[in-house]
């Protein structure tokens, strides 16, 4: 029988990145967002530790670095040819704007899309630890939580 320890190493190994699996509050948004738009979406933010993977575009990630995995249903609408490495979003800046409720401060990071996402609605994002607590003063025991962004 395989002990518990073990176990949990095999499982981690599995996986590149580590994302922190924080149920919705809601269903989310289903549209997909388009890449190139103006449009500015809202969507819930989260953050995962990237164990220094490999994203799904490639490169090496960093929990330190002001990337962002977006969901698998807004990459694999662009990915091309079956290579998710050569998906046209990999590289794209995106701007990410969260409003605190209390204060109504406002909190802005720009990162780059590296990752994909599997456990995100259409227009939400995981993000690296570092950036998550750049928007969200409250630090990372938040987990999730609304926020607007555009491609720029």
């Amino acid at each position: 029988m395989m002990s518990l320890q073990t176990l949990l190493a095999f499982t981690f190994s599995l996986s590149p990145a580590l994302a922190l699996n924080i149920p919705r509050q809601d269903n989310g948004s289903t549209a997909v967002p388009t890449m190139g738009s103006t449009e500015t979406y809202t969507g819930q933010i989260t953050w995962y530790n990237t164990a220094g993977g490999t994203g799904a575009c490639g490169t090496t990630l960093s929990d330190s670095t002001a990337i962002a995995a977006v969901s698998t249903t807004l990459y694999d609408s662009y990915t091309q040819g079956g290579n998710p490495n050569n998906n046209p979003l990999c590289g794209q800046k995106i701007e990410i704007t969260y409003t605190d409720e209390a204060s109504q401060a406002t909190a802005t990071a720009t990162v780059t899309v590296a990752d994909r996402c599997g456990g995100c609605a259409p227009t939400d994002l995981d993000l690296t630890p570092t950036t998550f607590q750049q928007l969200v003063p409250e630090g990372l025991g938040v987990g999730r939580t609304s926020a607007s962004w555009k491609f720029v």
